[in-house]
């Protein structure tokens, strides 16, 4: 479960290229999934874009709210500048993220009513499963 294409690995969220000062700092290192991180790879927006308010959002310094809303059907829209461009530049509304989106709130349900059980886990991780194999 949760290996090969769709592990999590460690990304330079401001790109060592760009900012080599941030190589080994610990508050530029983020979790990312695996096609995050290579969507991304050394992406930056470049200074014009900057200047407009436009660039990546960090959600370790940002609240999601400000910058997002999620859908019915699990996309995410952008509600500022930022929030579209990281969207767009990401792909943040692949399939897969948007069927994850939709398990994990059927998770909070079932924890919030207080009926996980062993069960419930193990379906819950046979989805997870099924989709990292589509």
């Amino acid at each position: 479960m949760l290996a090969g294409g769709e592990n999590f690995e460690l990304d330079h969220f401001r790109p060592k290229h760009r900012f080599p000062e941030l190589l080994n700092d610990f508050y530029n290192l983020y979790y990312s999934c695996h096609p995050c991180n290579h969507i991304k790879r050394d992406s930056w927006p470049p200074p014009a874009l900057e200047q407009q308010g436009i660039y990546f959002v960090d959600l370790c310094k940002e609240d999601f709210a400000t910058h997002f809303s999620i859908e019915k059907d699990g996309e995410w829209s952008g509600l500022t500048k930022p929030g579209k461009y990281t969207i767009d530049k990401l792909n943040l509304n692949r399939q897969h993220l948007v069927a994850l989106r939709g398990l994990l709130e059927r998770l909070g349900i079932y924890i919030h009513q207080g009926r996980v059980s062993e069960d419930v886990l193990n379906a819950l991780t046979q989805d997870i499963d099924r989709l990292e194999g589509a």
